[in-house]
């Protein structure tokens, strides 16, 4: 507990009482700010340490106990979904973020990269290895964000969603094509079949074969 130091001090004629006690209350305001970023920083390192990208399903025995208690004296609630709040704007948007993941999920495991991966990490590895270039790389992340942000709730500007329709139908085609142009290649060194942006170049050890 902090107490002021002095009840009432005059030096040279000035009486610092006051400014005793604006700095006992300064120093205890500053010590709460240090108590309440402390406590933040604890959420948000158990928040992190708690996140996983790809969390494990439930299995059937706890699907079947939730289901149950979910059920318990809801006899009267009729069993029809309703998405009335869902605007053709959020629809849309989840379509654009569901047809980019799809996408790229496809393009990479046709060039060896199986494990589940986050967005991010994918466009990047794409784009190292050249399967699509930088600008599309760079616009896919955009839309990406724009569209996760209208998922989750947030009201996004028209601007963003122009943005998107003028540009996904680009991205769009330049994926599918990415997905076509793969050529199918079988490594004489580390045995990797599958499909590779170059016909004699392998993905998984970057082996280039001329002279095979």
């Amino acid at each position: 507990m902090i107490v002021p130091l002095f009840s009432e001090v005059e030096l040279l004629g000035v009486k610092i009482k006051k400014e005793v006690e604006n700095a006992t209350k300064e120093v205890k305001s500053d010590i709460k700010n240090i108590q309440n970023q402390i406590m933040s920083l604890n959420l948000n390192s158990s928040i992190t340490n708690n996140l996983q990208i790809n969390p494990q399903l439930p299995n059937d025995r706890k699907i079947q106990y939730l289901e149950k208690e979910m059920k318990k004296d809801t006899f009267n609630i009729e069993k029809k979904i309703n998405f009335d709040n869902l605007s053709d704007e959020i629809i849309f948007l989840f379509k654009v973020r569901f047809e980019i993941q799809t996408l790229l999920n496809e393009i990479s495991e046709k060039v060896g990269f199986n494990e589940k991966i986050p967005i991010i990490k994918n466009i990047q590895i794409l784009k190292k290895n050249e399967t699509i270039d930088k600008t599309t790389a760079d616009s896919i992340l955009e839309i990406c964000k724009i569209a996760n942000r209208g998922i989750h709730g947030e009201i996004i500007d028209k601007k963003y969603i122009e943005f998107i329709k003028e540009t996904y139908p680009i991205i769009q085609n330049k994926l599918k094509n990415a997905v076509e142009d793969l050529y199918s290649v079988a490594c004489p060194r580390c045995k990797f079949v599958g499909y590779s942006k170059f016909n004699n170049f392998c993905p998984q050890c970057s082996y280039v074969f001329d002279d095979y």
